[in-house]
């Protein structure tokens, strides 16, 4: 479908209210697919196969082999190439090949939800110092950056991209 009569089709079923998600997903996965719906990817239009691939497979034989898996336990590279298939284009984003995160294979979902609300980074320091424990306890020295206090975020001064 030529990409003009595809945004305007998705703009018709925005404006009737449709879900995003597809309806055999939903079958097995509601909890998910409310979540997703409220969520920002579902808000912006985007499917369950925009980021999980093809269904198919997977409707023929329920396992985690054969769909795109974001989590504990999933490939990190796979999950970013999904990730970066539509964000690749932000500017926030032009570091994240020479990226620490990236040389050490953390997903973009180790710090970034995607069913969830608040937005994604809403969740700053606490995302950051789950992995950062040091600087979690650098942050309760008498001397400190006023980070705990939430007068700055870590992402003001260091970017994880």
């Amino acid at each position: 479908m030529p990409r003009i009569l595809f945004l305007f089709a998705s703009a018709l079923s925005f404006f009737a209210g449709a879900a995003y998600a597809s309806d055999t997903c939903k079958e097995c996965h509601d909890d998910i697919f409310a979540k997703h719906v409220a969520s920002l990817h579902g808000k912006a239009g985007k499917d369950c196969e925009s980021c999980h691939g093809g269904s198919a497979d997977h409707v023929a034989n329920p396992s985690k082999t054969n769909i795109i898996t974001f989590g504990k336990g999933g490939d990190a590279k796979v999950q970013n190439k999904q990730c970066l298939s539509c964000h690749g284009s932000n500017q926030n984003l032009m570091s994240w090949d020479t990226s620490l995160h990236k040389q050490e294979d953390i997903a973009c979902v180790a710090c970034h939800t995607v069913h969830n609300l608040p937005k994604p980074f809403a969740q700053e320091p606490e995302v950051c110092f789950g992995c950062h424990k040091d600087i979690r306890s650098l942050a309760n020295n008498f001397s400190h950056h006023p980070i705990i206090e939430g007068k700055v975020k870590c992402s003001a001064c260091h970017n994880p991209h």
